[in-house]
């Protein structure tokens, strides 16, 4: 009996070593400073909100939470950094549909697995997108819009961040839903160039998120003209959705949050339960979801990997319908 017991013991003992190590070190993560990486410039859609959420994991966990911002490279400067940390927690990397799903839609030779190359913690909140123009613009809904191009085909602009971007699916995708019409695509560095081009007439249009265009919406220097979404946004209840003025298109974006692969899973358990949260608090909720429209989604844990498995369908399924080459 003894002997079955010690070996029992002993085939069970690697297994513990690697167990006990994990749930160990989540007892005592963090005991020094953790760094968000977003590959996106500060300022924009996705480092505003998680420059306040650092601030709220900072407050958790007693030790500092910066945010590091590495645009450029289709995303792959912040991708392939964080890939190439060591896996126990302190280093983390925004994700989003162009980080895991339209980029391995579009390039063939990436510097990173979506799937392989990172432990996933959750996607936490999405924007719904806006088109939106100038106010010079004649058009004041989706349906005039739509007229206006399709009497003019190819003549009009819009900006995105450049072929194979959010922006570019979204309006292209748009198009396509809206009878294949056609526009000229103008490429830009990001969201707030875009804006600037509608601003300065360079473009007739491009899509946006609503924390990103509020300020000017507001002030009368933007004009939304539909919204992606199941349902208005509260704070611009006059724009209404593209489905209603006969365009069957959602557009959201979601975003989440990764760490390297291998990162132990209570460390992984631990990061997500407080990322829950932070979007869902009052705190949250009183700096963006209601003044700024996003949507907390919070999928995490067992739901995940659908929805990450799903959203690349999705895309595969967008370019492969739009003709995009892959790269």
């Amino acid at each position: 009996m003894r002997q079955i017991v010690a070996g029992i013991v002993a085939a069970a003992l690697p297994a513990l070593c690697m167990v006990v190590p994990g749930v160990s070190q989540a007892q005592t993560w963090p005991d020094k400073p953790v760094r968000v990486v977003v590959p996106y410039p500060a300022g924009g859609g996705v480092d505003v909100p998680y420059r306040f959420i650092t601030q709220l994991l900072q407050n958790a966990w007693g030790k500092p939470v910066v945010v590091e911002n590495r645009p450029g490279g289709n995303l792959y400067i912040a991708m392939e950094n964080v890939k190439s940390s060591p896996a126990d927690g302190y280093s983390l990397v925004t994700t989003d549909s162009q980080s895991m799903s339209i980029n391995p839609a579009l390039y063939s030779n990436m510097p990173y697995d979506p799937e392989k190359d990172f432990a996933h913690i959750g996607a936490f909140f999405q924007f719904s997108c806006l088109l939106v123009v100038p106010p010079s613009l004649p058009a004041n809904n989706v349906r005039e819009f739509v007229a206006m191009v399709r009497a003019k085909p190819g003549e009009y602009r819009y900006g995105s961040s450049g072929n194979g971007s959010v922006q570019h699916l979204i309006i292209e995708e748009f198009l396509s839903r809206a009878g294949g019409l056609k526009m000229q695509q103008i490429p830009y560095k990001g969201v707030a160039d875009i804006i600037q081009g509608i601003l300065t007439g360079s473009v007739e249009g491009g899509s946006s998120a609503y924390v990103a265009a509020n300020a000017l919406l507001k002030a009368g220097k933007l004009k939304a003209l539909g919204i992606g979404s199941d349902q208005r946004l509260p704070q611009i209840p006059d724009v209404a959705t593209f489905k209603e003025q006969g365009v069957d298109y959602n557009c959201p974006s979601w975003i989440g949050l990764a760490a390297p692969a291998g990162t132990p899973k209570p460390v992984i358990d631990k990061i997500s339960a407080e990322m829950s949260k932070v979007v869902t608090s009052k705190e949250f909720a009183e700096k963006f979801v209601g003044p700024l429209g996003i949507e907390v989604v919070n999928v995490t844990g067992e739901k995940l990997t659908p929805f990450l498995r799903n959203d690349r369908q999705v895309y595969a399924s967008v370019v492969k319908r739009l003709n995009i080459p892959k790269q």
